[in-house]
């Protein structure tokens, strides 16, 4: 489920710290995932001003990060992407995901990429064919055999 970000003039710090770490993680999934370096070098850019942000926040009121505490980061890691389908990307408002959405789909299922297909037979290592973004499919080579399947019945590894 991707979630649209609330005005951050309407936020507490504390509310505005815990959105910079879910966009910063999201940053970090498409510095994995994009296949383009200067795709990848913007969302660094982009992660590392937030990563900025985070810490002098956190140092400001005196609370745990992602940067300081590892459970709180996985627990938000879990929150963002537990293992199947896409990742709830965060986006600033509905035309911003309406833009991006369709490159972070593209992107974390690139062609020829390594996957989990789970099928009804079971649990297989596959290759990603052809992505269709608008039915939410992909078609995964399963040991030589086509199999159309949905996104949540992909996973793949990330951090």
């Amino acid at each position: 489920m991707n979630q649209i970000v609330k005005s951050s003039r309407k936020l507490s710090l504390l509310e505005l710290l815990k959105i910079l770490q879910y966009e910063y993680l999201c940053c970090d999934i498409r510095i994995i995932t994009y296949v383009n370096e200067k795709h990848r070098d913007y969302w660094a850019k982009i992660a590392s001003f937030k990563k900025e942000k985070i810490i002098n926040i956190a140092k400001k009121k005196e609370v745990e990060s992602i940067f300081s505490d590892e459970r709180l980061m996985n627990n938000m890691k879990s929150t963002i992407y537990a293992g199947f389908g896409l990742p709830a990307f965060m986006y600033k408002d509905e035309a911003d995901r309406e833009r991006q959405e369709k490159w972070d789909v593209l992107n974390f299922f690139y062609k020829n990429n390594k996957v989990t297909a789970h099928t009804t037979k079971g649990k297989f290592e596959a290759i990603i064919i052809y992505v269709d973004v608008l039915k939410k499919s992909i078609i995964v080579d399963i040991k030589g055999e086509d199999v159309i399947i949905e996104f949540e019945q992909i996973s793949r590894s990330l951090w």
